[in-house]
């Protein structure tokens, strides 16, 4: 157990984990093709780990009825709006090595949504998502309405609440737990980790 150089708390390392904390570990290779320490910073609660796996598989990426574009849109920017180092360098990484934009434009992303080129659509949609993390209890029906007029369907809708409510989730995990991004370098490279923890 015990690593704390990359978080404040320990956990099960690779070559200790046994039982639901080896599968975690082992899924997470098999997706990844490494353990991210978001990953290993659940294995000390290893059923949460599991149900928190299982939500992602359903609801990011691909599995979002927005599209993983859109998803990880979503994931960016809500990071940046909390500055989470961790799960803005993931999501900007997820945008830029995928293509759907490039590295500069995905920081943008984090740094203010607004200025970077976006769609009115996906405008729309982070815009609901900022109402939804800093003021909740301001969300109203109309502004349903507002993403329906848009061209969501109650479906994406859905997933924009969904993808916005699990990002504010992690970011707090990871902010709570002192979860360093240095190594998503190997992943995304040492230039995207410096952007964005130069404007947080």
């Amino acid at each position: 157990m015990a690593n704390k150089t990359h978080a404040w708390i320990g956990w099960v390392e690779e070559e200790d984990a046994s039982g639901a904390v080896a599968e975690t570990y082992k899924r997470a290779r098999n997706k990844f093709s490494f353990v991210p320490d978001v990953v290993k910073v659940f294995s000390i609660r290893p059923e949460v780990a599991e149900a928190k796996d299982h939500l992602a598989e359903v609801l990011l990426g691909d599995a979002s009825t927005l599209g993983a574009r859109r998803a990880d849109l979503i994931g960016t920017a809500i990071s940046g709006m909390n500055h989470c180092e961790y799960c803005g360098t993931a999501h900007s990484g997820l945008l830029a090595t995928r293509g759907d934009m490039d590295e500069s434009e995905a920081v943008q992303v984090y740094r203010d949504w607004r200025k970077a080129e976006l769609d009115e659509q996906e405008l729309a949609m982070l815009a609901f998502a900022e109402k939804l993390t800093f003021t909740p209890a301001m969300v109203e029906e109309a502004d349903i309405e507002l993403l329906r007029d848009a061209g969501f369907t109650d479906e994406n809708i859905f997933d924009i609440v969904l993808l916005s409510a699990y990002r504010n989730f992690m970011n707090r995990v990871n902010d709570g737990l002192g979860v360093m991004p240095d190594r998503l370098a190997g992943r995304f490279g040492e230039s995207l980790l410096k952007a964005i923890a130069s404007d947080t």
